[in-house]
């Protein structure tokens, strides 16, 4: 099938997955703990978390780009973070294959490109389908434009084993982008009515849901900078993107955005 990757995207952002923690590339299992009396998120964490993250979705509005956001928001450490360790892989749905072909700067592009493509894609299907419909490979909501690039041109590579492979993947990712942005600055998703009830009905859900509202794990090492005690807080904001982050400083920054939340 020549559109495998782009049924893979679709189908990712479809599953609405959630997680308790602030799920961070860096820690292993143990790393971070609940510390007694410290593993409940403050009212002042939380208002600044949800100030945070409203920036972080006005700008992505402004810029439909991550690239600019990582400058202003994101802690200091983490381009060289991205580019140096490839286990942020999987919550921007990019698989190991690809990035372990990459080096350097072109892991960032990678992380950027993708994050970009998938959180398009999901403002995009918020504006066209209820969020408890199911989309099957057969629907088709996108323009004749993107359908058509993906059926024409996805790489289709499978299990990434080369530099040129890894390449053709990036070029197909970042055309995809560039089709994507285009599509959503001329039709801006937010503005359209289903758009607005799926808005509701998400805030809604986190409302019913403790597991999705904002928390915080305390790190029991010193890592990246950060002391030991060092508090990450996780928050989901529509719909279903976390977005991860850490006092640098006295100002909260942006340590991860995952376009995909995954389990503890």
């Amino acid at each position: 099938m020549r559109a495998k990757l782009f049924f893979a995207l679709m189908s990712g952002l479809l599953v609405f997955a959630t997680t308790q923690a602030y799920p961070n590339q860096r820690s292993n299992k143990g790393e971070r703990h609940a510390a007694q009396g410290n593993d409940q998120i403050t009212p002042e964490e939380v208002r600044e978390a949800r100030e945070l993250a409203d920036r972080f979705i006005r700008r992505f509005r402004e810029t439909r780009d991550l690239t600019p956001i990582v400058n202003e928001m994101f802690t200091s450490h983490f381009k060289k973070m991205v580019t140096e360790d490839i286990s942020w892989s999987g919550v921007v749905g990019a698989g190991r294959s690809l990035p372990e072909q990459l080096k350097g700067e072109q892991r960032l592009r990678c992380y950027i490109a993708n994050f970009n493509l998938q959180y398009m894609i999901c403002l995009y299907i918020a504006s066209k389908v209820p969020l408890d419909q199911n989309i099957s490979k057969a629907d088709d909501i996108f323009p004749s434009k993107i359908s058509q690039f993906f059926k024409e041109n996805d790489p289709d590579e499978g299990e990434i084993k080369t530099t040129e492979q890894a390449q053709k993947v990036m070029s197909f990712l970042e055309q995809a982008v560039i089709l994507m942005r285009e599509e959503v600055v001329k039709n801006p998703p937010e503005e359209t009515e289903q758009f607005k009830k799926n808005l509701l009905a998400f805030e809604a859900h986190l409302d019913k849901n403790e597991e999705e509202k904002p928390s915080v794990s305390v790190s029991n090492k010193a890592e990246h900078s950060f002391p030991v005690g060092a508090r990450f807080i996780r928050i989901v904001i529509p719909f279903h993107v976390g977005l991860g982050m850490v006092k640098e400083g006295r100002e909260l920054k942006i340590d991860l955005a995952m376009t995909r939340i995954p389990p503890d």
